[in-house]
């Protein structure tokens, strides 16, 4: 039972490493003249709150929900490559983007945006 216990524990903290590093990275550029660029098809909210209201939709599969979300505008599906800044960094993963060139503020996932190379 321990054995099975420690290699739980070692992929937990396998994975929450993998998965804090690009975290940690969006961190300490969050508010800097970093810019970072828009995956294909991630998903762009205009706010947190819509966001994780869109994943919790995802889940329950409550695909009718979702796409009354798509089609008032609150949720779109970003164009690939969309220079943005990062503004805001949650420790779960959620990501306060902000167009360059533009004052609006949206709301995305860590893995939706990468550095700008």
């Amino acid at each position: 039972m321990k054995r099975a216990a420690l290699a739980f524990l070692m992929v937990v903290v396998f994975v929450a490493i993998g998965y804090a590093a690009p975290i940690y990275e969006l961190c300490m550029n969050a508010g800097t003249s970093t810019v970072y660029v828009v995956k294909e098809y991630s998903v762009i909210a205009i706010n947190e709150q819509t966001l994780r209201v869109a994943g919790r939709l995802v889940v329950e599969k409550d695909y009718e929900a979702l796409k009354t979300l798509l089609r008032s505008g609150m949720i779109v599906l970003a164009k690939p490559g969309v220079k943005v800044y990062v503004e805001t960094v949650r420790s779960d993963g959620y990501v306060a983007i902000r167009p360059v060139g533009k004052i609006n503020i949206f709301w995305t996932l860590s893995t939706a945006v990468e550095k700008d190379e």
